[in-house]
């Protein structure tokens, strides 16, 4: 192929390069023979420079073919043509991104975002870390009461009406919660979808983003008068027997638990949570589950110290390992625990029917135990912080 030179003064040409045995037998073949079995080239003459290069074939079609997208190369109006393609190609690459996007959305589990945002958690303090967990836990069971699987399901409309639903006296357990609880799940819940939007290929836009703010709960202390502590753990055995099931036996529990939070003032998940291990004599240690503040050799009543000793280590239904740690609940699960001792606690408020200094019905909650243990110190001049700290 012999183009001849263009008004650009440029020329692109085919030539071979013979073989020494081609050169050999037919020694009269020029560098424009097409048919020899010989490496084909180019000639290319522009800019007033000329070069040789491979067409890497020898087949002279092929490197006429090749010779050809190289004037293409140069030629102005095809170099605009493939300019606009290449812009189409970058469009449509552009476009299949955004639709591989919107079909990510619907591949990610509720499960895998979670998991996700509680590995990007770094470098927090066991106690948080045991709180997003428990966080976490909430989000999964009611995904999974509420057969949402994808997080692209989770929307502003059922994560308002999930938000109805929260409430101490709660019939599901991840629904169990106070108005500080409320609040401070709402803002780990916006915190774990703003997550995933920042990941930038699963959600366009948060469902939680509008939840309304909850305000923080007046934390006034209800503690028990000396009459109604009294009455609470008169009524234990009374009220077990006449329960079926795990309740109906679980008298001694009960009242080591409540001596424990009401003279150690600890928070129901880190008394239910004591191992034996923690308590030596009349002293206990531990670290508590919501600020991971380590409390060593506090000391407690030693009536309260052999109610909690009296209960056996063999004792059917429970790991020996702990007080009060029932066997159908997992290891390490702090939130089960908790939930389980608390629905037991609430299964008595018909028994207790108390009321308030305006005689206006109050319900019975374990943090009331907590609550009479910090006014006691109070009274007695101890800082409130040591309660606190607990």
């Amino acid at each position: 192929m012999n183009n001849g030179e263009t008004p650009s003064t440029t020329t692109i040409k085919v030539i071979v390069r013979h073989s020494a045995t081609c050169k050999k037998d037919y020694p009269g073949r020029s560098q424009y023979y097409e048919d020899c079995n010989c490496r084909k080239h180019l000639y290319i003459y522009e800019n007033g420079e000329d070069r040789t290069i491979c067409a890497n074939t020898r087949i002279w079609k092929t490197a006429e073919a090749f010779a050809r997208e190289q004037w293409d190369l140069r030629d102005p109006v095809k170099r605009k043509l493939r300019e606009i393609e290449e812009r189409e190609a970058a469009k449509a690459a552009a476009e299949a991104a955004e639709a591989a996007a919107a079909q990510a959305a619907k591949t990610m589990t509720v499960l895998v975002a979670t998991d996700r945002w509680l590995s990007a958690q770094k470098g927090v303090k066991k106690g948080t870390t045991t709180q997003h967990q428990q966080m976490v836990n909430r989000v999964r069971a009611w995904a999974e009461a509420n057969g949402i699987e994808m997080v692209a399901d989770v929307t502003a409309n059922n994560l308002d009406e999930w938000r109805g639903k929260w409430d101490p006296d709660a019939e599901e357990p991840y629904n169990q919660m106070g108005l500080t609880t409320q609040r401070n799940f709402q803002n780990y819940l916006k915190s774990i979808f703003e997550y995933v939007v920042g990941l930038g290929s699963f959600l366009e836009r948060s469902p939680a983003a509008g939840l309304k703010s909850i305000k923080a709960e007046s934390e006034d202390a209800e503690p028990l008068s000396s009459s109604q502590f009294d009455f609470l753990m008169a009524v234990i055995e009374p009220f077990c027997a006449m329960q079926t099931g795990v309740l109906h036996n679980l008298a001694a529990e009960l009242e080591a638990e409540y001596l424990l939070q009401r003279w150690a003032g600890l928070r129901i998940g880190d008394a239910v949570a004591l191992p034996r291990t923690g308590l030596v004599g009349s002293r206990i240690t531990l670290t508590t589950e919501k600020t991971g503040a380590h409390i060593k050799d506090r000391t407690i009543p030693d009536f309260v110290a052999a109610k909690l000793a009296a209960l056996p280590e063999d004792r059917p239904g429970f790991r020996k390992e702990y007080f009060f740690w029932p066997k159908g609940v997992t290891l390490l699960n702090t939130d089960s625990l908790k939930a389980t001792w608390e629905l037991y606690i609430r299964s008595m408020n018909p028994f207790l029917q108390f009321v308030d200094e305006l005689g206006k019905p109050m319900r019975f909650h374990s943090h009331m135990l907590r609550d009479t243990f910090a006014v006691e110190l109070l009274l007695q001049d101890v800082p409130c912080a040591f309660a606190s700290a607990a």
